[in-house]
């Protein structure tokens, strides 16, 4: 068992990358960039990053027959059970530091991953449109961390959720080589990764926003260019933080 979950982790985990991924679902999820505030919300930063491996490995455990062949430790048989319960223990550690912040939020931790799967059900039947379903949780997870901590949250819960699952389907449009012939929807999403910021965006955001999608569209069409993917995404955090912050 244990030497499946250190070759699964070696194949499939980047503790830096997911590190970083866990910082931005956190500083995308801050309304106010203050003192107590940011200090609330990196105090579940260990929780997040386990979230994160626990629904990694059951991303994977839904594409054992999708990825067949293709040397990857958790298509081999007898390698199901032991990751099976090193994500059970990765959500379970995650529930009791949740807990540590308060009985409400362990209990929402709870009630956010049965929500979380539903998009598993939706989805995964429509081979076009599967990988959606694995993106889903990035929304959740900045919704989950708003909610614990805004009483109020408005327009800001609703276009943060919204501007990032558009950010993380243009991320991984460009990312993955098996999506290349959806690639030209990236044209439709880009845009409203901005748009739904409509009613709170004033000059400075607009003249920002138009000038940093006009360089990620340059970039979708040349296609060496590889750092595209992930300018999406700060080019949606820079927009949020231009929304909010001025």
């Amino acid at each position: 068992m244990i030497n499946t979950i250190g070759t699964y982790l070696r194949q499939r985990f980047s503790g830096w990358v997911y590190g970083v991924l866990t910082l931005y679902l956190i500083l995308f999820s801050i309304p106010e960039f203050y003192t107590e505030m940011i200090s609330r919300y990196f105090s579940l930063f260990p929780a997040l990053f386990l979230l994160l491996l626990s629904f990694r490995v059951i991303d994977d455990l839904l594409s054992i027959k999708k990825d067949k062949g293709r040397g990857r430790i958790y298509t081999e048989t007898g390698a199901k059970f032991p990751l099976i319960v090193f994500a059970c223990s990765s959500f379970l550690l995650a529930a009791f530091l949740f807990h540590f912040t308060g009985l409400s939020n362990f209990v929402f931790l709870i009630l956010f991953a049965g929500v979380c799967m539903i998009p598993y059900l939706l989805f995964y039947p429509f081979k076009k449109w599967r990988f959606l379903a694995a993106l889903v949780k990035y929304p959740a997870f900045v919704g989950g961390l708003i909610l614990l901590f805004q009483e109020s949250a408005g327009n800001f819960l609703i276009a943060s959720m919204v501007s990032i699952f558009f950010a993380f389907i243009s991320f991984e449009l460009l990312e993955d080589q098996l999506l290349e012939k959806q690639r030209p929807w990236i044209l439709f999403f880009i845009p409203l990764i901005t748009g739904v910021y409509i009613f709170d965006m004033g000059i400075i955001g607009w003249v920002a926003g138009v000038l940093m999608g006009a360089v990620i569209a340059f970039l979708f069409w040349k296609k060496n260019i590889k750092m595209a993917p992930y300018l999406i995404l700060l080019y949606a955090l820079c927009i949020k933080f231009l929304v909010y912050e001025f």
